[in-house]
C-alpha cells in the first residue's frame, strides 16, 4: 500500500517527506487513453491495477541554495543550484534525464535548498509506467512538503502535461498516473468533464488475478511514448486498421469491465489475451526478435496460455496468463525476469 506522507522534524527545522505510490500494470485498453482518442471512440474504458511495485519519493530540506537530486534507478547525485532550476529552459544539457523532475519541482517555485531521492520502482523501458507514476508521487509529496493542495485529478492534469512537454511526441495517455494515486483495480472511463475514476477492487478478483496472472520483465528497454504518436498520427490520418484495431480492443475493455462486475473473471483472462493479439496484429514490431521466440515456445508449451505486452505501444514488460510453476524453465533460457505480482489496496477513494 502507497505509504501516507510523513513530515518531521530533523536537527531543528529540517522537515523531511516521504511517500510512495504503485506503478501499473495495464489490462486492456491502453492507448485509447490518449486524447482524443479518448472521446472519437464512444464509451472508451481503461483498465489497469496498482501494483506492489513501488514509485518512492524522499524530499528534505537542507541548507545549502541548491537543489540535489538522487536516482536510485540511474545509480547518480546531481547538484543544481535554484538559479539553474529558475531558468531551466536555458540550463536543459545540464538537466538531461532530470528534467520531467526538474520541471515538477520548478513548479513549487521552492526558495531554499531540496534533496530528493527518486525511485521509479519499475526497470527503465518496463512499460509500466514507472517515470509518469514517480512524477504523481513526487508531486504529491512536494504538495505536502509545501502545504499546498490539489485534488488527485488536478494532480494528473499537471504532471500529464510536463510529461508531454518532455516527450514533446503527441499527448501523453493519463492511464499511467492513477494507480499511483488511487491503488486498487481501476477502470477509467473517459467522459466529456474528464475521466471518471470507478475503483473495481474486491477480495475474489484480487485472487484471481494473483492465481493467473504472471508479470515477466524481458530485460529489453523500450520507449512506449514514441510509439504513442506513430499510432495517434495513423489514428488521425484515418488509417483504417489502425481505427478499427483501437476499436476492437475497446470492445474488449468494455466486455473485460463487464466480466469483472460480474465476476466472471475467467472470460476477462480470454479478453486480455485477445487484445494481446490484437495489438501483435496491429503493432508487428511491438514484440521484439526475443519475445516473438518466447511466445512461440510458451504456447507450444502451455497452449491455452495469453502474453499481452505492458505499455500502450509496447515495453520490456509483459503479462502472461493461463500457465504454471514449469513457466521458469522457459523465462531462465531466454534470460527472463518474473516480477512480483501483486494487486495492491485502494488507497483513495473513486466512484
Amino acid at each position: 500500500m502507497p505509504e501516507s506522507i510523513e513530515n518531521f522534524l530533523i536537527l531543528g527545522f529540517t522537515v523531511r517527506t516521504a511517500k510512495a505510490g504503485s506503478v501499473r500494470v495495464d489490462l486492456l485498453g491502453g492507448t485509447l487513453d490518449i486524447y482524443p482518442i479518448n472521446l472519437v471512440l464512444s464509451n472508451v474504458i481503461t483498465l489497469n491495477m496498482a501494483t506492489g511495485l513501488q514509485a518512492k519519493v524522499s524530499i528534505e530540506d537542507i541548507d545549502e541554495s541548491e537543489l540535489v537530486l538522487v536516482s536510485d534507478d540511474y545509480k547518480t547525485t546531481k547538484k543544481f543550484s535554484l538559479n539553474e532550476l529558475y531558468n531551466l529552459d536555458d540550463n536543459l544539457e545540464r538537466f538531461e534525464q532530470f528534467e520531467f523532475v526538474a520541471r515538477i519541482i520548478r513548479f513549487f517555485s521552492p526558495s531554499s535548498g531540496l534533496r530528493v531521492t527518486l525511485s521509479s520502482g519499475a526497470p527503465p523501458g518496463s512499460g509500466l509506467g514507472g517515470s509518469s507514476a514517480m512524477g504523481a508521487v513526487l508531486f504529491s509529496a512536494l504538495s505536502e512538503h509545501f502545504d499546498k493542495h490539489f485534488k488527485n485529478e488536478k494532480v494528473v492534469s499537471i504532471v500529464q502535461n510536463i510529461e508531454s512537454k518532455i516527450l514533446n511526441a503527441g499527448p501523453a495517455g493519463y492511464q499511467d498516473y492513477y494507480p499511483s494515486l488511487f491503488g486498487g483495480v481501476l477502470a477509467l472511463k473517459a467522459t466529456y468533464s474528464g475521466v471518471f475514476v470507478e475503483q473495481l477492487f474486491s477480495t475474489s478478483l484480487t485472487h484471481f488475478l494473483q492465481e493467473n496472472v504472471r508479470l515477466i520483465y524481458s530485460g529489453e528497454s523500450r520507449k512506449s511514448g514514441i510509439n504513442n504518436w506513430e499510432v495517434y498520427k495513423s489514428f488521425f490520418d484515418g488509417d483504417e486498421v489502425v481505427r478499427d484495431g483501437l476499436s476492437e480492443i475497446n470492445s474488449l475493455s468494455n466486455k473485460a469491465y463487464t466480466s469483472i462486475k460480474n465476476e466472471d473473471y475467467a472470460a476477462l483472462l480470454s479478453f486480455i489475451r485477445d487484445e494481446g493479439a490484437i495489438r501483435e496484429r496491429l503493432f508487428p514490431s511491438i514484440l521484439t526478435d526475443k519475445m516473438k521466440r518466447f511466445k512461440a515456445d510458451l504456447f507450444e508449451k502451455f497452449p491455452l496460455a495469453g502474453m499481452k505486452i505492458c505499455g500502450a505501444g509496447g515495453g520490456g514488460c509483459f503479462i502472461i496468463t493461463n500457465v504454471d510453476s514449469n513457466i521458469r524453465e522457459l523465462l531462465e533460457k531466454y534470460s527472463m525476469k518474473e516480477l512480483p505480482f501483486e494487486v495492491n489496496n485502494p488507497t483513495e477513494r473513486s466512484s
